[in-house]
């Protein structure tokens, strides 16, 4: 699909680049499982790059013809935990459980929608550059989304809200830093991508699990370093 702003392909969308990002995040979790296996962040850290490299699979596969109904329920359902993680490892720094099990149980709600009622997710399409992924109502879709943003905005609000909790602690503070980074480094520009005409709100999941490659480096190589050093 031709995007006349970028006069061809937005090449960070391309299937080759999803299957290539795929590789990547499942050998960043491998790394992190040697590094800090044992530790509650090292398991967080592990689940959200397993379900990034899932995403981008079932995105790889959808493009590539294979069966889309089962890969858009397997991808749609790896992403909807994201928010839930992202509180969960602040909850870890901070001893606090902010609205952690709440979403955590709207994240079952919505993944068992997918899975088990049909239509939910109606139609995973290629557009070339991202895929497009469409519930069977607006109403839902417009629940989804909140569900989804509201969590990474309130991952990012929470840390900055602990920065001042933890002025005396250093370590603490970097790593709610590399936190609130990782997190605003695809939330950013996948904001701006999506207000491009030919992407939109549809194609929110791929765009954000695109950009997604650059948290997950973060968490690998800041996130988990900063975590042994503190033991947590």
């Amino acid at each position: 699909m031709k995007n006349s702003f970028f006069k061809g392909k937005l090449f960070c969308f391309t299937p080759e680049v999803a299957l290539a990002t795929f590789v990547l995040e499942a050998l960043l979790a491998v790394y992190v499982f040697i590094k800090l296996r044992t530790s509650q962040i090292g398991r967080i850290v592990i689940a959200t790059l397993i379900l990034l490299a899932t995403f981008q699979l079932s995105e790889y596969l959808i493009c590539s013809g294979h069966d889309n109904h089962f890969w858009q329920v397997v991808g749609g359902t790896a992403i909807t935990f994201l928010p839930a993680l992202g509180l969960h490892l602040i909850s870890v720094v901070t001893g606090r459980k902010f609205l952690v099990r709440t979403y955590y149980f709207l994240g079952i709600i919505f993944a068992g929608m997918m899975i088990f009622v049909p239509g939910v997710i109606s139609t995973a399409s290629c557009a070339g550059n991202y895929i497009i992924f469409r519930s069977l109502t607006d109403g839902l879709k417009s629940l989804y989304k909140f569900y989804y943003l509201s969590g990474m905005v309130l991952t990012v609000l929470e840390a900055l809200y602990d920065l001042r909790i933890f002025k005396h602690s250093p370590l603490k503070r970097r790593l709610l830093w590399e936190i609130i980074i990782g997190h605003l480094s695809f939330m950013i520009p996948a904001s701006f991508v999506i207000l491009i005409p030919s992407f939109g709100l549809d194609s929110l999941p791929s765009v954000l699990c695109g950009f997604a490659i650059i948290l997950a480096l973060i968490l690998a190589f800041f996130v988990v370093p900063t975590a042994k050093k503190l033991k947590i």
